[in-house]
């Protein structure tokens, strides 16, 4: 909005705000975007907050005439996941990844242990950037079925509401503590069943991952997918969906457990 909204509209008068002026400056939006023009997700998105201004001015008596905003739908394009032969290579490579940092100053193994099963939970779970960021020990949790297997299983809160996501396989414990261990290590003593789980040493929860994902993937040669297209974090939550559903996972099971639609899958 800083960026292309209020340098457009910045002569007029939001009273005299129509829905022709609006579309007029998506047209607008879209020839003169920083970049070679922006996404339909990117439109879908800018499009929601404009509605979310006009509502507001609405309400308060600032806007004279209804405003109608043209939808901007999400593109269906298939995002970046990992192939068979790349998610191969990229799991080989995580142990040297972080044997490569040992001996250095500073807080690089801690920071490529706590990332490489960052990259296999995500990858294990399907959970989304937003949904692990929340996640805190009391949140994870496993039992033995009756055949004998053990499932973990997470209780996480995103987009879609809360639900439970039962892991892909009986390693993601593994990945879990290992976190704990290096947690349990710096603290001198266990974590609290409220901290969060991918967090820095001092106990605050780890914004992003994706400087060192994007580092990782580049040092380990498969940064982009046979089409060319960079992959990102999110393509952890893909590479998830398209391993299960390759394996015959339901498609209802798997939407369920994913918080997403059979559509979306």
């Amino acid at each position: 909005l800083k960026t292309y909204a209020i340098p457009y509209f910045s002569e007029r008068k939001a009273v005299a705000l129509t829905s022709a002026e609006v579309t007029n400056f998506f047209d607008w939006r879209i020839e003169n975007g920083a970049r070679k023009g922006p996404s339909a997700n990117t439109l879908a998105h800018e499009a929601s907050m404009f509605r979310s201004f006009v509502s507001w001015c609405s309400k308060r008596g600032h806007i004279n005439e209804t405003i109608k905003i043209e939808g901007h739908t999400s593109s269906a394009e298939r995002r970046p996941n990992f192939d068979s032969a790349d998610w191969a290579i990229l799991t080989r490579f995580l142990h040297q990844w972080v044997k490569l940092a040992e001996g250095k100053s500073g807080s690089g193994v801690r920071d490529r242990v706590m990332l490489i099963n960052y990259v296999l939970i995500l990858s294990n779970t399907g959970i989304r950037v937003g949904e692990a960021r929340g996640l805190r020990w009391r949140d994870v949790e496993s039992d033995v079925s009756a055949d004998g297997q053990i499932n973990v299983i997470l209780h996480v809160k995103g987009k879609t509401g809360s639900r439970e996501v039962v892991a892909r396989n009986a390693d993601v414990k593994k990945y879990f503590e290992r976190i704990w261990e290096l947690r349990s290590g710096e603290r001198g003593s266990a974590p609290t069943r409220d901290e969060h789980i991918f967090s820095h040493s001092d106990g605050t929860p780890i914004h992003s991952f994706k400087k060192g994902f994007n580092t990782l993937i580049e040092a380990a040669g498969v940064e982009r997918d046979k089409n060319g297209d960079r992959r990102t974090i999110y393509s952890l939550r893909h590479t998830y969906a398209t391993f299960r559903l390759q394996e015959g996972v339901n498609h209802y099971v798997l939407a369920r457990n994913m918080g997403t639609s059979v559509k979306m899958l």
